[in-house]
């Protein structure tokens, strides 16, 4: 009987270790998935910010051309010309 007691003690104190090492383990995994999400999150900021600044600039390329041209017009300092653009 004695030799059964100190079995069974020793099979709960397994279990109840291996318990404390599993919630340790999963609030380590947390931290680490917390991490992971606020990394994410801040790429995804930049992304957008990437976007909104190559949409800004693919404006700014299709109106080049007319900016060329209002700097040649500006140079050439024909008052027609001028009063025109």
């Amino acid at each position: 009987m004695k030799r059964l007691h100190r079995v069974l003690i020793g099979f709960g104190l397994f279990w109840m270790f291996t318990a404390i090492v599993l919630l340790f383990a999963t609030a380590w995994q947390y931290d680490r998935l917390h991490l992971k999400h606020e990394t994410v999150r801040e790429l995804a900021k930049e992304i957008t910010w990437q976007k909104y600044r190559a949409s800004k600039t693919a404006l700014q390329v299709r109106d080049l051309p007319e900016y060329k041209y209002l700097v040649q017009v500006m140079e050439t300092r024909d008052r027609i010309l001028y009063d025109i653009a």
